[in-house]
């Protein structure tokens, strides 16, 4: 037989930076100059035609926070600049809770693709601020964005097109997950890597271009999706997704679930891995702290719940090893046609049991009952996980 060993993933995450400007009381201040940020009466207009229900971070954040968040939510999805957040609310966040809302309307919101960044100007009157002025930083101009946005949408009904009228949301959850790492290839260097043009115009990205799709696509259909960042074991940044399934959230990494990624971050060639790693679809948050430290503006929800996970879904999560019934799914595998196999185990015992048997002593070929000579496997003794699939010749 033949060993994978556990290769280690790499990402790039892109950092918002702020550019601020600080100014004398000579300036311009609020009673000199009409005020230029949402009234009450019109941030509720422009708001009633949004649908929060899926905006996770929006969702965290207090009163005083929803208004900012709302203020520079409109901001950027109108591309406006110089636009004044509303200033009853600054003693209470002040200029350090700028990014931090910053971060949560980027979290929430993958169709605003179009910007990178702010800028803010703060004026100050004896020591105290007075006035926060912010404009987002645009990539491109408001015809090019309406374009471009066109083009996205086009592309996103494309292929949901192709998901079934009466999927259920775990359904929807793997066709976008699958879906994205067959038809993305991870490259570091890649073109628009921090937004959604990078999966659904060009096909090359980074995690947060992946995560970013595995959102946008998510939302199209129905279905609740957070971007969610932080950093995986060696320190690097990194890019997934929280989503929620029947009332339970699930993390999703389908930068860690593409082969390509691998390649890409060790420099080493895998076609002889499986295209997709299913380790990363719908996990609890144990697992995926066993190799990623997430770092959130709010709260993140301790994920608990396992029913939507991708073994127990798929008849692959094992308590306890009976022969009849791994017999019984490996044809299942078989007859679906599924160019590898793999299986989890609800422990340590169960999961040794497995590798004794299957590993040790070479039952998985009779489980195959092919003319098999030759089969590959990868194993991962923290999540109790086995895949196997053939090696061509």
């Amino acid at each position: 037989m033949v060993k994978v060993k556990s290769l280690i993933r790499l990402c790039v995450f892109l950092t918002v930076c702020i550019l601020a400007g600080s100014f004398p009381g000579a300036c311009a201040l609020p009673g000199d100059e009409a005020a230029n940020h949402y009234s009450a009466s019109e941030r509720k207009r422009q708001m009633q035609a949004e649908d929060t229900s899926s905006w996770y971070y929006y969702s965290m954040l207090t009163a005083k926070e929803r208004i900012w968040y709302e203020d520079i939510y409109l901001t950027l999805k109108n591309m406006e600049t110089d636009r004044e957040l509303y200033p009853g609310n600054i003693a209470d966040i002040g200029i350090d809770g700028l990014e931090r809302i910053f971060q949560c309307v980027m979290g929430d919101h993958p169709e605003i693709f179009y910007v990178d960044g702010y800028t803010y100007a703060h004026y100050s009157r004896g020591g105290k601020v007075i006035k926060i002025t912010y404009s987002g930083n645009y990539t491109m101009d408001r015809d090019t964005k309406n374009v471009t946005e066109a083009k996205l949408k086009s592309r996103a009904n494309y292929i949901l097109a192709d998901l079934k009228e009466d999927a259920t949301d775990y359904e929807k959850v793997r066709f976008v997950y699958e879906y994205v790492i067959r038809h993305t290839t991870y490259e570091r260097d890649s073109v628009d890597n921090q937004n959604i043009c990078s999966v659904l115009l060009h096909g090359k990205s980074v995690c947060q271009g992946y995560a970013k799709t595995v959102q946008y696509l998510l939302l199209l259909c129905g279905v609740d999706s957070t971007l969610v960042t932080g950093t995986v074991y060696n320190g690097e940044g990194h890019a997934l997704n929280l989503v929620k399934i029947d009332g339970e959230y699930y993390y999703v990494d389908a930068t860690w679930g593409d082969a390509s990624y691998q390649s890409e971050a060790t420099g080493e060639e895998v076609s002889y891995l499986p295209a997709i790693n299913y380790e990363y679809l719908c996990v609890d948050t144990d697992t995926i702290e066993l190799t990623h430290k997430l770092d959130s503006p709010v709260p993140l929800p301790d994920c608990k719940a396992k029913s939507a996970n991708y073994y127990v879904m798929e008849g692959a999560y094992f308590t306890e090893y009976d022969e009849d019934t791994l017999k019984a799914y490996i044809q299942k595998q078989k007859d679906l046609n599924k160019k590898e196999i793999g299986m989890k185990c609800a422990d340590l015992g169960t999961y040794q049991t497995f590798y004794q048997e299957l590993i040790g002593k070479q039952k998985i070929f009779s489980y195959l009952s092919g003319n098999e000579k030759k089969v590959a496997y990868s194993t991962d003794d923290r999540k109790y996980s086995l895949t196997f699939w053939l090696v061509n010749e």
